[in-house]
This record gives C-alpha cells, sequence and structure tokens, in this order.
C-alpha cells in the first residue's frame, strides 16, 4: 500500500519532534553534568541520563548505616511511656524533645491497638 502526502508529512513531523525531544534531553545533560545516551528499540528511543561523579545521592545526606535522630541524641526507643516521660523530665535540648515525642507515639498507638 503506498504512502499518501499526509503521511509522509506526519512521519516527518513526528521524527522532527523526537529530534528536537533529543537536542533538549542532550543540551540538559550537558549542562546539568549527566551523562546522556540513547537506546533505540525500534518503535520508542529512550533517553538515558546518569549523573556523572556520584557514587550514592541520598535524598537526605546521611550515608548509609548513620545513627537515628534518637540514637544519637540517646534515646531508649524500646523504653516504656512512663520511662520515656522521666527521661524527658530529666533531660534537656534534643534528648527532651525526642523523649516527648517517642512517648507520646507510644501512647498513641497504645489508645489506638484499645480500641
Amino acid at each position: 500500500m503506498p504512502l499518501n502526502l499526509a503521511q509522509v508529512r506526519l512521519e516527518v513531523r513526528i521524527q522532527l519532534a523526537v529530534d528536537y525531544i533529543a537536542k533538549m534531553v542532550q543540551r540538559f545533560a550537558s549542562q546539568n553534568g549527566y551523562a546522556y545516551d540513547v537506546e533505540d528499540t525500534g518503535n520508542e528511543d529512550t533517553f538515558i541520563l546518569t549523573r556523572q561523579g556520584v557514587e550514592e545521592n541520598f535524598a537526605d545526606g546521611k550515608k548509609p548505616g548513620r545513627k537515628g535522630l534518637a540514637k544519637r541524641s540517646g534515646v531508649n526507643t524500646k523504653a516504656s511511656v512512663s520511662s520515656l516521660r522521666k527521661t524527658a523530665k530529666n533531660s534537656s535540648g534534643e534528648k527532651q524533645r525526642m523523649a516527648h515525642w517517642l512517648a507520646n507515639m507510644k501512647a498513641g498507638r497504645a489508645k489506638r491497638n484499645e480500641d
């Protein structure tokens, strides 16, 4: 079946759009330090961007295995609500705030489980 003029124009427009997108992705990659690659799988192109020179990218900036906030502030997370309240009463700063927060969370869980 021969292609008519409308089909040829449509294919040309689609190819121009794909070329434009590829150029934009390539420009973004070069400006922001990404490696750029195109994976052609017949009907579709996949643009692959990989960050150059980055081993790990943790959103919170922490490294894996770093202590959590409760442990760093010295609060026992397995303590009972009453002992957490005692720790909060006899502490100050971050340790006090963390003990209050943990006690409130544990008290709320106990209430929810009763219902």
